[in-house]
């Protein structure tokens, strides 16, 4: 039964939930505190703690307003771990496990509702978001915004700097790739189709577009994030 005091009802808002799973701590991650912020928002819960915890589904609730996600994501457990994560995306269930990070998470039309990047369903800046699940194992979704159509690359590089995998995804039209059918997927695997090992990941979108007739440029855009494998 989904708890009616911090489920957005109506497709307007968005939302995240929190399952937890313990390993030092108990199994269900009961006492657990969970602190959310996204924006000006900074929520507290406390597994089994409050009414935010819905003994049916085992997850804990979080609305998160008009934003497209959580900036941090803050667990404390029993045991005394501390685990942080930041830029989760919004409109999904995630699974965190004690001292190993997200291990299981469902995106669900995640939709751009910030207002800083998009206006009047138009995305107005550009923008590399965090991918996700992260940490993964083995698999992961790259998500990103376009502003304007251009040509598009994802390439994955590890902690010395070495091109692991090229993702050459050719032109695409502005817009929101965020969802797990239009973000970008990588397997894990390297050029040459081997499982890269764990550890720190960069990955980079690079979007090129063309000079127009009169010799003015539109804007090209290249951006970094990290995440992290784990096995």
């Amino acid at each position: 039964m989904v708890n009616k005091l911090y489920h957005n009802n109506g497709g307007v808002n968005s939302w995240l939930h929190i399952k937890t799973v313990g390993t030092k701590s108990n199994r269900d991650g009961i006492g657990t505190r969970i602190k959310v912020v996204a924006g000006a928002l900074s929520m507290v819960r406390w597994v089994g703690g409050d009414s935010a915890y819905s003994q049916n589904s085992m997850l804990v609730e979080f609305g998160l307003g008009k934003h497209t996600g959580a900036d941090v994501v803050e667990i404390r457990w029993p045991s005394g771990q501390v685990d942080v994560f930041r830029n989760i995306p919004a409109d999904q269930s995630i699974t965190v496990k004690e001292g190993v990070g997200i291990i299981s998470g469902r995106v669900v039309a995640v939709q751009p509702k910030d207002k800083q990047f998009v206006t009047w369903g138009k995305v107005k800046k550009d923008r590399l978001l965090q991918n996700y699940p992260n940490p993964f194992n083995p698999e992961t979704w790259i998500p990103y915004r376009l502003s304007q159509d251009g040509h598009v690359v994802i390439s994955i590089y590890n902690v010395e700097g070495q091109l692991v995998r090229l993702l050459n995804l050719g032109k695409q039209s502005a817009g929101v790739y965020v969802t797990k059918d239009k973000a970008t997927y990588w397997n894990g695997k390297d050029s040459l189709g081997k499982k890269v090992a764990s550890g720190v990941y960069f990955y980079t979108l690079q979007v090129e577009r063309q000079r127009n007739p009169a010799g003015k440029g539109t804007d090209n855009f290249t951006a970094t994030r990290r995440l992290v494998i784990v096995k």
